[in-house]
């Protein structure tokens, strides 16, 4: 008998961990499996570059990855091996032949979101397969031939939102095929032959918002058809031969708001021209003969206006390390993450969290830097943090499609949110603590009740993923920013769409509500953060740089917000009013992909792709006295 019973405890404790065992092994197979898809891929010529590690030899998540095939073969069996590759984000051809009758496996490359040809012969099935790419966000195309068959298919790709055609041959009635497209934001086609008949087939783009014609040797910009793109705000027409006589139909274009005219023949007799469109705020005047005379002169007509004619921007001295009003960097914290995702402070200010590539969530001491203790539960990155108001609770959302809730001193999992259709990319406690907002890849945002574990609401409307979420300080507003360009405020009872801001040209990546709620921040991939009025839907300023934005967040107390630039290592703090550029946040060795303000906004909580998160002071000494 007490054999049996010890047989009996021995299959009660084991049998709970079978599924986790299984798992393991499954997992430890599936990435055996893809190593040797990667390996054979390089055999064959192919570079493949994959983001996120291993932990014991087993990738706990399917890892980015992005395949380049360059001055090589491009067989029936390397397509076959790219089906194979988990989670294929990337896919480029350089200098590649692709047969006929080699097929892409489109079904097996869902989450494909990026291609890039150059150089690259290939037939009509090649071009026809791209429509069956649901989730192809951006097509770079240079140097290859697009007759009108591979535009119409292009025109067909209904998830397309970028369009780069750099020294390409393509004709008028090519453009004209993707007349209709419901989601292309931004078109280049630089250095290629366009004509004024060309562009008009554009004005059937209703969410075309930029559009760059650099080289195309356009001397006079048609700028009545351009003032009939319903949408367009943002205009490039760098290395044309343009001239001052040519700017004189610029005033049609009234809804333009940022103009390149880098290496054109304007000068400052041509200046006059921006004074006509009242709503244009930048205008790039590199290599022109615009002297800062002229410059100085107009900008006291439009004080409004930022003229650039410097490459020496603050962003580019910063980086090199010149000289700028830095702040003070005042603990690292580090050793846990490969990758820091996302960052949260806690209601009293005393602790912080920090969450990563590789499903881990670690709280922190902020005064001693001391590491409290770990949650652990995600199979996949966790892309958002937050606390709840009263700080006894931690929400995590990630990429394994679920939201989780945790105690904040017992580190126990209480809850998990499944519901969503894919990635879960945010999370927020509303003001009262008892619901969470969470914003997936799938398009949609969901309001739980976090005692229940159910779906109260479910916020519809966003044709991309919805990237950010916020709730406005009443609780009776959410705000959720997407990768369709906009952000759209509902009304939390009842669902209902209240305001679309749309304004963007890229994927917003981060949202918020000024601390009154009159207010809303948005911060997106384009290189701006707007300010909007949440009850009329004006802009009421643009911050922007030449890179694009990962995150943004208002300051606490003093009229100020922070920005994290994609593809540099820095962070800004900007003076709300005025648009100043008030302090340089510089230290991580990779770019910073979240951040936070502690709740008196003294400091500052940056995550980054090195794998630490930095805690800084937003004021320094001598400020703090005075």
């Amino acid at each position: 008998m007490r054999r049996v019973r010890e047989r009996l405890c021995c299959v009660l404790i084991i049998v709970p961990l079978l599924p986790s065992a299984e798992w393991v092994a499954w997992r430890w197979f599936r990435t055996t499996a893809e190593e040797k898809v990667v390996g054979r891929l390089r055999a064959h010529g192919a570079e493949v570059t994959q983001t996120g590690g291993t932990f014991w030899g087993v990738a706990l998540y399917d890892r980015r990855t992005s395949v380049c095939f360059q001055q090589t073969e491009f067989t029936k069996e390397c397509a076959e091996l790219l089906g194979r590759v988990g989670w294929l984000d990337q896919l480029a051809f350089i200098g590649v032949t692709v047969p006929e009758q080699v097929v892409l496996p489109v079904r097996r490359l869902s989450r494909l979101s990026t291609v890039t040809v150059c150089s690259v012969r290939a037939g009509r099935k090649f071009w026809e397969q791209l429509p069956e790419l649901r989730n192809l966000i951006c097509l770079e195309v240079w140097h290859t031939p697009l007759d009108d068959h591979a535009m119409q298919c292009i025109g067909r790709t209904k998830s397309l939102a970028f369009l780069w055609i750099i020294h390409s041959t393509v004709t008028d009635r090519g453009l004209a095929r993707l007349s209709g497209h419901q989601h292309l934001a931004q078109v280049s086609v630089d250095q290629c032959a366009i004509t004024e008949e060309g562009l008009r087939g554009l004005r059937d783009l209703p969410e075309l918002r930029s559009l760059a014609m650099r080289s195309c040797q356009i001397a006079k910009p048609p700028w009545g058809v351009l003032a009939k793109l319903p949408r367009l705000w943002a205009l490039n027409l760098e290395g044309n031969p343009i001239g001052d006589e040519a700017l004189a139909g610029l005033a049609a274009c009234q809804r333009l708001e940022w103009l390149n005219l880098t290496a054109t023949r304007v000068s400052d007799a041509g200046l006059v021209a921006f004074e006509r469109v009242q709503g244009l705020r930048e205008v790039v005047l590199l290599s022109t003969g615009v002297t800062e005379a002229g410059r100085k002169k107009l900008a006291q007509r439009l004080p409004n206006l930022r003229i650039i004619l410097q490459e020496d921007d603050w962003y580019a001295a910063a980086e090199r390390g010149e000289e700028g009003p830095e702040a003070r960097a005042r603990r690292v914290f580090g050793g846990d993450h490969e990758c820091v995702l996302s960052v949260a402070f806690a209601p009293d200010g005393r602790r912080a969290l920090t969450g990563g590539w590789k499903g881990k969530v670690v709280l922190w001491e902020v005064e001693s830097g001391q590491r409290v203790r770990s949650f652990e539960g995600h199979s996949g990155p966790v892309m958002s943090v937050a606390f709840s108001p009263d700080g006894r609770y931690v929400a995590t959302a990630s990429s394994d499609k679920t939201a989780i809730l945790w105690g904040a001193d017992s580190g126990e999992k209480l809850r998990v949110f499944a519901g969503h259709d894919d990635e879960v990319w945010a999370v927020v406690f509303t003001p009262e603590g008892r619901e969470l907002l969470t914003g997936s890849r799938d398009g949609t945002a969901m309001l739980w009740d976090c005692g229940r574990g159910t779906r109260l609401r479910r916020f519809v409307g966003h044709t991309r993923p919805v990237k950010a979420v916020a709730v406005s300080s009443d609780g009776r507003q959410v705000l959720t920013g997407s990768w369709d360009s906009t952000a759209v405020l509902w009304d939390r009872a009842t669902g209902r769409k209240l305001r679309c801001f749309a304004g963007h040209i890229a994927p917003i990546q981060s949202v918020a509500f000024s601390a009154d709620g009159k207010r809303v921040l948005t911060a997106s991939m384009e290189g701006t953060a707007k300010l909007w009025d949440s009850v009329t839907g004006e802009v009421l300023r643009s911050f922007g740089c030449a890179r694009g934005l990962n995150c943004a967040a208002f300051r606490p107390g003093p009229q100020q917000m922070v920005a994290a630039y994609q593809l540099t290592r820095i962070a800004v703090l900007w003076d709300i009013e005025t648009g100043r550029r008030l302090r340089i946040f510089r230290g991580h060795k990779d770019q910073v992909q979240a951040l936070a303000f502690s709740p008196d906004g003294n400091k500052l909580l940056t995550g980054s792709s090195d794998g630490t998160a930095i805690l800084w002071e937003t004021e320094d000494s001598n400020e703090a006295r005075k």
